[in-house]
Formats: structure tokens, C-alpha cells, sequence
């Protein structure tokens, strides 16, 4: 059985624990930088972190997943890791839908409702979180979080650490480009450069 580590020790954190443990993962260690969030990690080892010493110091064969929610946040651990060579753990929630034909990378996350449908990719340390849908022929890359409850309609693209928000809604063909942010409820029927963020229905441009 995969032996886990979670690095985080927020919300987002509880998510993940509950997704690998329904999904038969064994989670054994955690590190939780805030001490009110060590109730949620009920019988696990608790580690100070996250940080480059608690990575250092798991065995090679233990694989780890972002627990953390934050888009910068999730990108600097991305990179430790990276640095460390070490593995990452692929979540599929039970309860999520998943396409045999649809790829996932490991780190990914696919929470409780999740549906991956025919031909999407789903890149590293990606989250498809609670609800949320990404249609067939998709592209979410590296580090993309889609929020619960979004929609993304066929053949869209999200680049690597890009954010949409909890009930977006974008449309078929767009593309969300690298560390782009879409806010929760926007509906995006046109494409987002680099690092912009829009909201509203339709999208407009706020910075």
C-alpha cells in the first residue's frame, strides 16, 4: 500500500486526508504549520513544516500530496519536491468520476463529485475539487485548481498554476492561461492571458 505524506494543514488538508483515505490510501504523516489544525490529523504523526526538513527526512519510498490550498503556497512546495526528486501521490476521490481515457498526473487530486470526462489531462499537483467538471478534451496544467463546483466546457485549456473559482463556468475552446485567476462564479466566454483576473458574467478584466 502507498505510504502518503500530506503537506498542509488547512482545509484544503482535510479534503485530501478524507479523499486518500476513501480511496485506500495510507496517509502516516502530516505536517500542519498552524496548531489549530492538528485535531483534524486524528492518529496521524504530526511534523512542523512544511518545509525542505520534514521532506528530507521521509523514507524514498513514501509519496507525498499538497494538502495546501493557495496558489503560491502550493507552487513553492511543488517546487521542493521537485528539487528532492520525490514522489507524489494521485488522489482519486471513490465518489468521483473519472474517464478511463483521461489522464492524471501524479500530485493530482480529484475530489468527492469530480467528473474527468473522455480525452481531458489533468496535470502535477492539479485539484479538480468538490463537484467540479472538466469535460472531455480538456487541458488543466501543472498546479491548476479548479474550485468546487466549476464547469469546464469541452477542449478547454488551463495553464499551469491558474485559478478557477467555485462555480465558474467557462466556456467551450477557452483558454485560461498561465497563473491566470477566474473568480468564483465568473462565466468566461472569451480567453484570459497570463496573469490576469477576471470576473462577472461575462468576464471582464480587473487586473
Amino acid at each position: 500500500m502507498t505510504v502518503v505524506a500530506l503537506l498542509g494543514g488547512g482545509g484544503h488538508a482535510k479534503v485530501c486526508l478524507e479523499a486518500a483515505r476513501a480511496a485506500g490510501l495510507n496517509v502516516d504523516f502530516a505536517c500542519a504549520p498552524e496548531s489549530k489544525a492538528l485535531s483534524i490529523y486524528d492518529g496521524l504523526e504530526i511534523h512542523p513544516g512544511p518545509d525542505d526538513a520534514f521532506i528530507d527526512a521521509m523514507a524514498s519510498d513514501v509519496a507525498f500530496v499538497i494538502g495546501v490550498g493557495g496558489i503560491a503556497s502550493r507552487r513553492s512546495l511543488a517546487e521542493l519536491l521537485s528539487a528532492g526528486g520525490r514522489a507524489l501521490a494521485l488522489i482519486v476521490h471513490p465518489c468521483a468520476i473519472v474517464s478511463e481515457t483521461s489522464i492524471l498526473a501524479p500530485g493530482a487530486l480529484v475530489a468527492a463529485g469530480g467528473v474527468v470526462n473522455p480525452g481531458a489531462s489533468i496535470g502535477a499537483h492539479a485539484v479538480i475539487n468538490t463537484s467540479a467538471v472538466v469535460e472531455h478534451d480538456c487541458r488543466v496544467g501543472e498546479g491548476g485548481f479548479i474550485g468546487p463546483g466549476a464547469i469546464l466546457a469541452g477542449e478547454v485549456t488551463v495553464g499551469d498554476w491558474a485559478f478557477v473559482g467555485a462555480g465558474a463556468v467557462v466556456l467551450p475552446g477557452v483558454c485560461i492561461a498561465a497563473g491566470a485567476v477566474v473568480g468564483a462564479g465568473t462565466v468566461v466566454t472569451k480567453d484570459v492571458a497570463a496573469g490576469e483576473t477576471v470576473v462577472g458574467a461575462p468576464a471582464r478584466r480587473i487586473s
